[in-house]
Protein backbone atom coordinates (compact mmCIF):
# COMPACT_ATOMS: atom_id res chain seq x y z
CA UNK A 1 0.00 0.00 0.00
CA UNK A 2 1.14 3.54 -0.69
CA UNK A 3 1.54 6.01 2.16
CA UNK A 4 -1.59 7.88 3.24
CA UNK A 5 -2.14 11.12 1.38
CA UNK A 6 -3.52 14.45 2.56
CA UNK A 7 -5.96 16.11 0.15
CA UNK A 8 -3.79 18.32 -2.08
CA UNK A 9 -4.39 21.89 -3.14
CA UNK A 10 -3.10 21.29 -6.67
CA UNK A 11 -5.05 19.50 -9.40
CA UNK A 12 -4.20 17.68 -12.59
CA UNK A 13 -5.64 16.20 -15.74
CA UNK A 14 -4.96 13.47 -18.25
CA UNK A 15 -2.71 13.83 -21.28
CA UNK A 16 -2.12 11.39 -24.13
CA UNK A 17 1.37 10.05 -24.86
CA UNK A 18 2.65 8.19 -27.92
CA UNK A 19 4.11 4.70 -27.53
CA UNK A 20 7.21 3.85 -29.53
CA UNK A 21 5.69 0.61 -30.82
CA UNK A 22 2.47 2.27 -31.98
CA UNK A 23 -0.70 3.32 -30.23
CA UNK A 24 -1.04 5.77 -27.39
CA UNK A 25 -1.67 5.75 -23.66
CA UNK A 26 -2.88 8.19 -21.05
CA UNK A 27 -0.92 9.66 -18.19
CA UNK A 28 -2.17 11.77 -15.32
CA UNK A 29 -0.36 15.11 -15.31
CA UNK A 30 0.00 17.42 -12.32
CA UNK A 31 1.82 20.74 -12.67
CA UNK A 32 3.19 23.15 -10.06
CA UNK A 33 1.43 26.45 -9.50
CA UNK A 34 4.33 28.39 -10.99
CA UNK A 35 4.08 26.10 -14.07
CA UNK A 36 7.71 24.98 -14.12
CA UNK A 37 9.94 22.60 -12.20
CA UNK A 38 11.88 19.32 -12.33
CA UNK A 39 10.14 16.26 -13.68
CA UNK A 40 8.87 13.20 -11.83
CA UNK A 41 7.38 10.00 -13.27
CA UNK A 42 5.30 8.07 -10.71
CA UNK A 43 4.79 4.38 -11.47
CA UNK A 44 1.69 2.52 -10.38
CA UNK A 45 1.08 -0.48 -8.19
CA UNK A 46 -0.89 -3.36 -9.68
CA UNK A 47 -4.15 -1.50 -9.01
CA UNK A 48 -3.78 1.01 -11.85
CA UNK A 49 -3.63 4.82 -11.73
CA UNK A 50 -5.75 5.14 -8.61
CA UNK A 51 -7.13 8.17 -6.79
CA UNK A 52 -4.32 7.76 -4.24
CA UNK A 53 -1.70 7.99 -6.99
CA UNK A 54 -3.36 11.01 -8.53
CA UNK A 55 -3.49 12.72 -5.14
CA UNK A 56 0.16 11.86 -4.55
CA UNK A 57 1.13 13.37 -7.90
CA UNK A 58 -0.69 16.56 -6.95
CA UNK A 59 1.14 16.66 -3.64
CA UNK A 60 4.44 16.51 -5.53
CA UNK A 61 3.21 19.23 -7.86
CA UNK A 62 2.63 21.38 -4.80
CA UNK A 63 6.31 20.86 -3.99
CA UNK A 64 7.28 22.16 -7.44
CA UNK A 65 7.49 19.02 -9.58
CA UNK A 66 5.95 18.47 -13.00
CA UNK A 67 4.49 14.96 -12.65
CA UNK A 68 3.30 12.28 -15.05
CA UNK A 69 1.66 9.03 -13.92
CA UNK A 70 1.41 6.72 -16.96
CA UNK A 71 -1.27 4.06 -17.33
CA UNK A 72 0.97 1.01 -17.65
CA UNK A 73 -1.96 -1.40 -18.08
CA UNK A 74 -3.13 0.33 -21.25
CA UNK A 75 -2.33 -2.65 -23.47
CA UNK A 76 -4.49 -4.93 -21.29
CA UNK A 77 -7.24 -2.84 -19.64
CA UNK A 78 -6.77 0.86 -20.36
CA UNK A 79 -7.96 3.11 -17.58
CA UNK A 80 -8.46 0.25 -15.09
CA UNK A 81 -8.64 1.38 -11.47
CA UNK A 82 -9.02 -1.34 -8.84
CA UNK A 83 -9.82 -1.33 -5.16
CA UNK A 84 -7.54 -2.72 -2.48
CA UNK A 85 -10.07 -5.33 -1.34
CA UNK A 86 -9.82 -9.05 -2.06
CA UNK A 87 -11.73 -8.77 -5.33
CA UNK A 88 -9.52 -5.92 -6.53
CA UNK A 89 -6.43 -7.85 -5.52
CA UNK A 90 -7.44 -10.92 -7.50
CA UNK A 91 -8.23 -8.78 -10.57
CA UNK A 92 -4.88 -7.06 -10.19
CA UNK A 93 -3.03 -10.39 -10.05
CA UNK A 94 -4.86 -11.54 -13.18
CA UNK A 95 -3.77 -8.39 -15.00
CA UNK A 96 -0.22 -8.80 -13.78
CA UNK A 97 -0.04 -12.28 -15.27
CA UNK A 98 -0.74 -10.70 -18.69
CA UNK A 99 1.60 -7.78 -18.11
CA UNK A 100 4.50 -7.27 -20.55
CA UNK A 101 7.28 -5.92 -18.36
CA UNK A 102 9.71 -5.12 -21.17
CA UNK A 103 7.15 -3.05 -23.03
CA UNK A 104 6.16 -1.33 -19.80
CA UNK A 105 9.76 -0.20 -19.32
CA UNK A 106 9.64 1.20 -22.86
CA UNK A 107 6.45 3.04 -21.88
CA UNK A 108 8.32 4.47 -18.90
CA UNK A 109 11.10 5.63 -21.23
CA UNK A 110 8.51 7.24 -23.52
CA UNK A 111 6.94 8.95 -20.50
CA UNK A 112 10.34 10.30 -19.44
CA UNK A 113 10.93 11.60 -22.99
CA UNK A 114 7.47 13.23 -23.09
CA UNK A 115 8.12 14.87 -19.72
CA UNK A 116 11.48 16.25 -20.87
CA UNK A 117 9.73 17.73 -23.93
CA UNK A 118 7.18 19.64 -21.83
CA UNK A 119 8.05 23.36 -21.77
CA UNK A 120 7.31 23.61 -18.03
CA UNK A 121 9.77 20.84 -17.16
CA UNK A 122 13.19 22.21 -16.18
CA UNK A 123 16.10 20.33 -14.66
CA UNK A 124 16.27 16.57 -14.23
CA UNK A 125 13.62 13.85 -14.36
CA UNK A 126 13.26 11.32 -11.56
CA UNK A 127 11.25 8.13 -11.30
CA UNK A 128 9.28 6.92 -8.26
CA UNK A 129 7.41 3.63 -8.08
CA UNK A 130 5.54 1.38 -5.66
CA UNK A 131 5.47 -2.44 -5.64
CA UNK A 132 5.09 -3.27 -9.37
CA UNK A 133 6.19 0.29 -10.05
CA UNK A 134 9.06 -0.16 -7.60
CA UNK A 135 10.59 -2.84 -9.79
CA UNK A 136 9.92 -0.77 -12.89
CA UNK A 137 11.73 2.16 -11.26
CA UNK A 138 14.71 -0.15 -10.72
CA UNK A 139 14.57 -1.26 -14.36
CA UNK A 140 14.16 2.34 -15.49
CA UNK A 141 17.41 3.20 -13.71
CA UNK A 142 19.09 0.44 -15.71
CA UNK A 143 17.44 0.86 -19.12
CA UNK A 144 16.34 4.48 -19.54
CA UNK A 145 17.88 7.94 -19.29
CA UNK A 146 16.07 8.86 -16.07
CA UNK A 147 18.31 10.92 -13.76
CA UNK A 148 17.46 9.10 -10.52
CA UNK A 149 14.96 6.54 -9.24
CA UNK A 150 13.28 5.33 -6.06
CA UNK A 151 11.53 1.96 -5.94
CA UNK A 152 9.39 1.36 -2.87
CA UNK A 153 9.18 -2.38 -2.00
CA UNK A 154 9.76 -3.39 -5.61
CA UNK A 155 8.31 -6.84 -6.16
CA UNK A 156 10.53 -9.21 -8.16
CA UNK A 157 13.80 -7.26 -8.19
CA UNK A 158 15.52 -10.41 -6.95
CA UNK A 159 14.79 -11.91 -10.39
CA UNK A 160 16.53 -9.04 -12.21
CA UNK A 161 19.77 -8.60 -10.28
CA UNK A 162 21.84 -8.72 -13.49
CA UNK A 163 20.32 -5.36 -14.43
CA UNK A 164 22.26 -3.71 -11.58
CA UNK A 165 25.46 -3.68 -13.65
CA UNK A 166 23.83 -1.19 -16.03
CA UNK A 167 22.78 1.33 -13.40
CA UNK A 168 24.68 4.62 -13.56
CA UNK A 169 22.26 6.93 -11.73
CA UNK A 170 21.31 7.36 -8.06
CA UNK A 171 18.84 4.67 -6.98
CA UNK A 172 17.14 4.03 -3.65
CA UNK A 173 15.14 0.88 -2.80
CA UNK A 174 13.23 1.24 0.49
CA UNK A 175 11.57 -1.92 1.83
CA UNK A 176 9.22 -2.73 4.67
CA UNK A 177 10.51 -5.51 6.87
CA UNK A 178 7.08 -7.11 7.02
CA UNK A 179 4.90 -6.92 3.95
CA UNK A 180 2.30 -9.53 3.08
CA UNK A 181 3.02 -9.53 -0.66
CA UNK A 182 6.82 -9.24 -0.37
CA UNK A 183 8.73 -12.53 -0.82
CA UNK A 184 11.50 -13.26 1.66
CA UNK A 185 13.96 -13.38 -1.24
CA UNK A 186 13.27 -9.82 -2.39
CA UNK A 187 16.31 -7.54 -2.37
CA UNK A 188 16.18 -5.47 0.80
CA UNK A 189 13.56 -6.29 3.41
CA UNK A 190 15.13 -8.30 6.18
CA UNK A 191 18.82 -8.03 5.37
CA UNK A 192 19.41 -11.55 6.69
CA UNK A 193 17.14 -12.93 4.00
CA UNK A 194 18.99 -12.46 0.74
CA UNK A 195 19.37 -14.73 -2.32
CA UNK A 196 21.96 -17.45 -1.79
CA UNK A 197 23.79 -19.82 -4.09
CA UNK A 198 24.91 -23.08 -2.49
CA UNK A 199 24.96 -21.56 0.95
CA UNK A 200 26.65 -18.31 -0.09
CA UNK A 201 25.13 -14.89 -0.65
CA UNK A 202 24.39 -14.18 -4.28
CA UNK A 203 27.30 -11.98 -5.48
CA UNK A 204 24.91 -10.04 -7.71
CA UNK A 205 23.12 -8.81 -4.59
CA UNK A 206 26.43 -7.63 -3.17
CA UNK A 207 27.05 -5.67 -6.36
CA UNK A 208 23.52 -4.25 -6.17
CA UNK A 209 24.07 -3.15 -2.58
CA UNK A 210 27.27 -1.42 -3.67
CA UNK A 211 25.34 0.58 -6.26
CA UNK A 212 22.13 1.50 -4.46
CA UNK A 213 20.85 2.59 -1.10
CA UNK A 214 18.62 0.07 0.64
CA UNK A 215 16.49 1.30 3.49
CA UNK A 216 13.25 0.84 5.37
CA UNK A 217 9.93 2.12 4.03
CA UNK A 218 7.30 3.71 6.25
Amino acid sequence: MMPDTIPPRASGDYVTLAARDGGSFRAYCARPADRSGPGLVILQEIFGVTADLRALSERYAEEGYVVLVPDLFWRIEPGIELGHDERGLQQAFALHRRFDEARAVEDVADTVAALRAMPEQVGGVGCLGFCLGGKLAYLAAARTDVDCAIGYYGLGIENALDEAARIRVPLMLPYRRRRRLLPARSAGGDRRRVPRQRGRRDPRLSRLRARVRLGGAP
